[in-house]
């Protein structure tokens, strides 16, 4: 099985550092891409199975969730400095298909990570015609 192709989109030296250890602790590597560099370049995003927005900016995240969405059909998974409800709405309005507060807990976090990437995974087996393990 291959692993879950990840890039993570985020601009701050600290949430780098972040997801780097939640990262590693989940066995997934993952690309590193700025922001500018997905404006400059969208559908560079479109190998990904799982793409991580966290920029640091509430508007920049949900901006370029919007713009990512029509040419990445996996994964999106946007983060939220604030769980402020109307901020989560706009991710999923946005076409993310999950927001997470990152307040929540890097426990919560790894295992909404752990849920995608089992997803991904067997998704992948079923478009072979295999069947995914029974949990």
């Amino acid at each position: 099985m291959k692993p879950v192709r990840t890039v993570l989109i985020c601009d701050g030296e600290s949430e780098v550092a972040g997801w780097n250890t939640i990262l590693k602790l989940l066995e997934i590597k993952a690309d590193l891409a700025s922001t500018r560099q997905i404006v400059r370049s969208p559908m560079v995003v479109g190998g990904y199975d799982l793409v991580i927005l966290d920029t640091g900016d509430v508007q920049s995240n949900i901006v370029l969730c919007r713009m990512l969405r029509p040419v990445h059909k996996g994964v999106l998974l946007l983060c939220a400095d604030d769980p402020d409800e109307s901020y989560l709405m706009q991710g999923y309005g946005a076409g993310a298909d999950d927001v997470v507060a990152k307040c929540a807990g890097a426990r919560l976090l790894q295992a909404k990570l752990a849920a995608w990437c089992r997803r991904i995974e067997w998704n992948v087996l079923r478009r072979y015609g295999l069947r995914p393990p029974e949990v």
